[in-house]
């Protein structure tokens, strides 16, 4: 069932999108509006509204609990527009691992039509083609399956996908990531492949693939999990010149140190993104590091959103929008957890993401 606290957050966030749209005088507001809703509305409807659970038959992955949606807010050094971001992992615990990615890729085409990107739908398809076995049966044993997302601004709409690696050794793991990037480039990709593989191999193994849509597939997101993470680790994974980085990454696990202790196993994912060109070519680089940090441990000390704070200080981010959106989901769901933190790497530490799990909320199919 959906949970009309659900509608109420959305509400309160995408008003604020939609007052940016109105202040550019945007003619199409209340068709763009329309669309919004309909987006959402796809979201929720295949992540809540299914049968009650008796026996689970997978684990849920995007939050350990089975919460199935996670929202987030990104900032930056410059105050940008707000967005309206939310992940939810469709289907509930109560279907098996390939009904749940055939449910996630049903919602999917449902909103590229929404959208009208029905001409990225091949592209995905090549994509999954890479990912998954054809034969569904082989998906029995899998840890996970399929999230989608949106960002919602004032001047453009992406759609996510965030597609479940964890299955088969290492050199099974960087075939299909090499398929994937293959399937839309040239041979220029592969010494950046070569490059990256020899980077993070001692540190880190590929557990996922993001996408990022809008009109046509823009970005693929290569993620890697560390097995144990330490400020040395994390600076010998970051591609680019880490040298640009190494005060701050500094800072950043000393503080994290200090005050929750050291990393846990498995804590940090890091993120390589990968851009494709209007024409769909993948281009032969890594343009930003990301380094995700799982907060389930210590979300709940006392020092926390001081922490959160702190860290938006000591990077000059712009914080116009973290405490409202915090404020926003204490008031709709009575609280939240942050499940994750995200520091994007480009030349320097360019923005901070905080990914938040509602409180209040059965998690999906529950009775």
């Amino acid at each position: 069932m959906i949970q009309p606290t659900l509608n109420s957050f959305y509400q309160r966030r995408i008003a604020l999108v939609e007052t940016s749209i109105n202040d550019l005088s945007y003619k199409g507001s209340s068709r763009l509006s329309s669309k919004n809703n309909q987006l959402w509305q796809s979201l929720l409807e295949p992540t809540f509204n299914i049968q009650p659970i008796t026996t689970p038959l997978r684990a849920a992955s995007i939050c350990i609990d089975g919460t199935p949606v996670v929202f987030s807010v990104k900032l930056t050094r410059e105050q940008e527009s707000p967005a309206f971001r939310v992940l939810v992992e469709p289907g509930g615990t109560g279907i098996t691992v390939p009904q749940q990615v055939s449910c996630s890729l049903k919602a999917a085409d449902e909103l590229l039509q929404i959208m009208g990107w029905q001409q990225a739908a091949e592209q995905v398809n090549r994509i999954i083609h890479h990912v998954f076995p054809a034969d569904s049966a082989e998906l029995e044993n899998w840890w996970g399956g399929i999230w989608l997302g949106t960002s919602i601004a004032d001047t453009h709409t992406e759609l996510r996908m965030y597609l479940n690696l964890r299955h088969g050794n290492t050199l099974q793991r960087w075939q299909r990531v090499a398929d994937v990037l293959t399937e839309f480039s040239d041979d220029s990709i592969a010494p950046v492949l070569e490059k990256l593989i020899v980077q993070t191999s001692p540190h880190a193994i590929p557990v996922g693939l993001g996408i990022v849509i809008s009109g046509s597939v823009r970005g693929i997101r290569l993620y890697a999990g560390m097995q144990e993470p330490s400020e040395t680790s994390i600076m010998d994974c970051i591609s680019g010149d880490a040298s640009l980085v190494k005060d701050d990454i500094h800072w950043f696990c000393n503080a994290i140190l200090e005050q929750f202790g050291p990393f846990a196993r498995q804590s940090i994912t890091l993120g390589y993104d990968f851009h494709l060109d209007k024409k769909g070519v993948l281009q032969p680089l890594i343009s930003r590091t990301k380094i995700d940090v799982a907060c389930q441990r210590f979300a709940k000390a006392e020092g926390f959103i001081p922490f959160l704070h702190q860290l938006v200080q000591e990077f000059n981010f712009d914080n116009s929008q973290l405490p409202s959106f915090l404020s926003d989901l204490r008031h709709c769901f009575n609280g939240c957890d942050v499940e994750y933190i995200s520091l994007g790497v480009d030349g320097g530490i360019d923005h901070l993401t905080v990914y938040a799990k509602p409180h209040s909320l059965q998690p999906a199919g529950s009775n």
